[in-house]
Formats: C-alpha cells, sequence, structure tokens
C-alpha cells in the first residue's frame, strides 16, 4: 500500500488472518501492565496492540494510515513496517479482514439486506464489498447466506396454533 487513502476494498488476501485466535495464527497474549502482548510469539509493542484494538472496535469508520500511525506515534512507513511485523500483514489488510469477517457473521445472523451489510461494515461501494468477498470466500455474499443461514426453529405449539386450514 503506497497511499495513505482511506482503507477499503481491493487486493487479495487470505481471510484466515481476519483477527485473532486460533484458526488465523495469530494470539494476543496478555502481556504485562504497561507492556505489550505477543503476537505468534513475538514481544509487541503496546502502541500496535492498541491499534489492532482500535481498529477492532472501529472497523466500520473510514480509517487511514496516517490516523492509525497517529494513534501509534510513528511515522506512516514506519508504522506499516511496524504493524506488518507483528501482525503478519499491512493496517489495511488488517482493516479490510476485519469488514469481511463482520459481513460474513452478518450475512448469516441478520435479515439486514447486503446493501446495508455493506455499508453497516465500511464499505463505500456494493461492488468492491462483493467482489473482494467473493475473492476471499469463493461465494458472492448472497450464496454465502443462502449456503449458511439457518431458518428459525419454530416450537410444534405454534406451528400447530397458526396452521393455514383453520
Amino acid at each position: 500500500m503506497a497511499t495513505v487513502s482511506t482503507v477499503g476494498a481491493g487486493g487479495d488476501y487470505g481471510l484466515g488472518r481476519a483477527g485473532f485466535g486460533p484458526q488465523s495464527g495469530l494470539s494476543l497474549g496478555a502481556g504485562r501492565p504497561g507492556g505489550g502482548g505477543t503476537i505468534t510469539g513475538i514481544q509487541v509493542p503496546a502502541t500496535i496492540q492498541q491499534v489492532c484494538s482500535y481498529v477492532d472496535r472501529h472497523y466500520a469508520k473510514a480509517l487511514t494510515v496516517r490516523h492509525l500511525a497517529a494513534l501509534s506515534g510513528l511515522s506512516p512507513f514506519h508504522f506499516i513496517r511496524a504493524f506488518r511485523a507483528h501482525a503478519g500483514q499491512t493496517p489495511h489488510r488488517y482493516v479490510r479482514a476485519r469488514r469481511i469477517a463482520r459481513a460474513q457473521e452478518l450475512l448469516v445472523t441478520t435479515p439486514m439486506p447486503i446493501t446495508e451489510i455493506c455499508d453497516a461494515v465500511g464499505f463505500q461501494s456494493l461492488g468492491s464489498f462483493s467482489a473482494l468477498f467473493r475473492r476471499v470466500t469463493g461465494e458472492t455474499p448472497a450464496a454465502y447466506r443462502a449456503k449458511r443461514r439457518r431458518s428459525p426453529h419454530i416450537p410444534g405449539c405454534f406451528v400447530r396454533m397458526y396452521r393455514a386450514d383453520r
């Protein structure tokens, strides 16, 4: 990422690095008071970890590398190098991965239209969201939802109560 523009869609990356957890290969350690935690065994400065937390909370906003670097107190170029060294991906890719992961969750758990989900997770364009989503998951947002969405469980007593033949 050569420019300091709004982080949005475009480019490809592996969703396995979408966040922190056992499937991602990244884990946040508790760390020491006032110090950083660990990501895959490397000591992380508290500022980079704080930026990751900030991105996790504010992924839907227009985030720029310049703004994230200012939060860490580093120059944008040093911040990108430090972030990549500690998180395994650039800030731009990290933000996109967080947005796609949240979109996947919303597609499966809510009845929100795809256009609203696109806006809710911080993408500016439905086209770029759909293209990136398909590149990451191998499916369009609608196909992803259709495959994974479960119909709600309705107890039998309600079904019998509202039969259509009455």
